[in-house]
């Protein structure tokens, strides 16, 4: 018969390895929701997004001493902690980030070292932890988390590197804003803007811009845009505002 994991117990853990596993992860966690809110702190640069993006390879390092204490998958009834949280924490940072910095013009290049980062994080985090446990059902979704989880993050982070290491000088282009609206999904709504074709884009093109940017701007405005080839060759390009 299997295990519901709200079953699931210690087993042959010793309590003393168990417990500073569950301290080295509560800290890591801290530490990344902290360092999540100090990213929207524009002053402080890149810093906390950066070392917000390695803490989950921090964590793979620091926890190996308790890597039969340590589980991958997110369940709450389970007294072993999730090497997963940090990589989470890392994923809503990077996606907030991206939203309000960037826009990538052509995604080409961005597919292998995005399953690069996904193979080898995922490799290590399952070397790292216990098997699945709980129902076969338990077992699937958490599968299907993790694997939603290690490629958000691994695009994110190709993104994020791309933009990080880009030294190449922004070329600057102006756009017309054609139209803007705001999506009411099931889940969630967000604002958009359609802008008209520029430089290196040939066709309209729609983006997701933050509530504030929205706001400020209207149809026919003309919007600055500087574009840059990225760090990884992965062409993007950021809308700074009104043409002055």
């Amino acid at each position: 018969m299997e295990n519901h994991p709200s079953e699931i117990s210690v087993g042959t853990a010793p309590a003393n390895k168990l417990s500073k596993a569950i301290t080295l992860m509560v800290s890591a966690i801290v530490i990344s929701l902290i360092l999540m809110f100090m990213s929207f702190v524009r002053r402080l640069g890149n810093f906390p997004v950066t070392t917000l993006l390695l803490i989950p390879w921090i964590c793979i390092v620091v926890s190996y001493p308790f890597r039969k204490v340590l589980q991958v998958e997110i369940n709450l009834f389970s007294p072993y902690p999730s090497l997963l949280s940090p990589v989470i924490i890392a994923v809503i940072a990077l996606f907030a980030f991206d939203m309000k910095t960037m826009t990538i013009l052509d995604y080409h290049n961005i597919w292998l070292p995005t399953c690069i980062i996904a193979a080898v994080l995922a490799t290590l985090l399952l070397l790292m932890t216990r098997p699945f446990g709980g129902t076969i059902l338990f077992k699937r979704r958490s599968i299907a988390f993790f694997i939603v989880v290690l490629f958000g993050y691994s695009f994110l982070s190709t993104e994020y590197l791309n933009f990080l290491i880009d030294k190449t000088a922004p070329v600057h282009y102006s756009a017309i804003v054609l139209r803007k609206r705001i999506v009411h999904s099931r889940r969630n709504n967000y604002c958009s803007i359609t802008l008209a074709p520029w430089g290196p884009q040939k066709y309209k093109s729609e983006i997701t811009v933050t509530p504030y940017f929205y706001d400020e701007i209207h149809e026919n405005d003309y919007l600055s845009i500087y574009f840059r080839q990225g760090g990884l060759n992965i062409p993007w390009y950021r809308v700074e505002g009104k043409e002055k």
